[in-house]
């Protein structure tokens, strides 16, 4: 049952169930091989019975179970979220609608009836819930759910703003720092810059799966990233800057968020790895921003992929090894900051070949051989190259820049 915008909401059904994350879940574990495959008739699907109803004690193997033989059916594609529901006027409309139907009608005949009609046992378990694709937008008691869980995981003063302005009573799209579309009031952006907040981020927060914006940066949230945040197929910016947290690099971010536009994680204290495909699965990718944290290994050579990144600051962490010359392929790049790590050998001749550069920070490392020749860098504003080993003389090339303004060579090994 995919979220996924389509012009007109089909018909009002929907499913209310208390089941622990189960339509995120089969999001993330819902495998696209199998996705792929597709029955060659409705009277093929046949039945789906499993051993075990769902029956608030053994939640963990039905999903399992249920998301395999979904998955097996060959109709993935209508709880994975990826693929968009057609819109009634689409020719392919009503044999969408009828396989649809039928994963609306497993979900509810796996679950055991006692479980149904008993909502005090449904309010034990985590609450989710799972609506159908024909009802994409009935879902805003979603997002107050993941809002309210979000603000109990913050320590918050009883005069909090949060405390005051955040009222049941009231729509959550009246909620201080809450941002909705007009047309279907589901939460698409949450700004929460410089609340000072403390505590930490809430795994709920994964279920606004229409949040294109999230603003997180300069509060005070400790722990870790929480992976739930993958889900979020339609973020575009994430900004979680200044704040306190640690853990891994999150590498879902760069695998599973194929719109992002924006990776704001500076001044954190997250380590780890840059991830060896971080610009595979994001070509959208103009800003990102990882300053300040304890990140360590290489620059993968996969960086070149973001073909539309403008923005790279991955200054004062702990990253080594060569800056790899496939760099020079990102020909939108304006900002490059990489000061203060322990990257070595030459600076490749690539980088001032991207003629869009305004501002280039290249301080504190170790970085040798000679200053490199500058080809048609017209925009050129900004060079630090200092404390490194360069040697060799100054290139009279420098004096081309006309538009340079700011220049350090300083603590290195030149001549004149």
């Amino acid at each position: 049952m995919s979220d996924s915008e389509s012009e007109t909401p089909h018909n009002n059904r929907s499913i209310t169930l208390s089941a622990k994350q189960f339509a995120e879940f089969m999001r993330l574990n819902v495998s696209q091989k199998t996705s792929n495959h597709q029955p060659s008739s409705l009277e093929s699907i046949g039945e789906v019975r499993l051993t075990d109803k769902l029956n608030g004690d053994n939640y963990h193997l039905w999903v399992k179970l249920m998301r395999r033989a979904i998955g097996g059916k060959g109709l993935a594609s209508h709880i994975s979220g990826v693929t968009d529901p057609p819109p009634p006027t689409d020719p392919h409309f009503d044999r969408w609608q009828q396989r649809d139907d039928c994963c609306f009608n497993w979900i509810i005949s796996n679950i055991d009836a006692s479980l149904v009609n008993e909502p005090s046992r449904l309010c034990r378990l985590p609450s989710l819930r799972i609506t159908s694709s024909s009802s994409p937008f009935s879902n805003s008691n979603t997002d107050q759910d993941a809002l309210l869980t979000f603000k109990n995981a913050i320590n918050l003063e009883s005069d909090s703003m949060l405390n005051k302005n955040w009222s049941t009573n009231a729509s959550i799209c009246s909620w201080t720092g809450v941002s909705c579309s007009l047309d279907h009031q589901r939460v698409t952006a949450l700004n929460f810059s410089g609340f000072l907040l403390h505590g930490t981020i809430s795994p709920h927060l994964g279920n606004l799966t229409f949040l294109q914006s999230l603003d997180l940066s300069s509060n005070n949230f400790t722990g870790s990233i929480p992976s739930e945040l993958y889900n979020i197929q339609r973020l575009k910016t994430l900004n979680l800057s200044s704040n306190q947290l640690v853990g891994g690099l999150p590498s879902g971010i760069f695998t599973n968020m194929s719109v992002l536009v924006e990776i704001n994680l500076r001044f954190n204290n997250l380590s780890g790895e840059l991830p060896s495909d971080i610009c595979s699965n994001t070509p959208k990718l103009k800003r990102l921003l990882l300053s300040g944290n304890k990140i360590v290994g290489k620059i993968p050579k996969s960086i070149w992929k973001c073909v539309e990144m403008e923005d790279l600051r991955i200054s004062s962490n702990k990253i080594t090894a060569n800056i790899p010359t496939e760099i020079g392929n990102l020909t939108k790049l304006t900002f490059l900051s990489m000061f203060s790590n322990h990257l070595e050998g030459e600076i490749p001749s690539s980088v001032f070949n991207i003629s869009s550069l305004e501002i280039v920070y290249l301080s504190d490392n170790i970085l040798s051989s000679s200053v490199p020749i500058f080809n048609s860098l017209t925009r050129l504003q900004l060079l630090y190259l200092d404390s490194n080993y360069l040697t060799g003389g100054i290139p009279k090339e420098i004096g081309y820049l006309t538009s340079l303004q700011h220049l350090k060579l300083n603590k290195n090994n030149l001549t004149e």
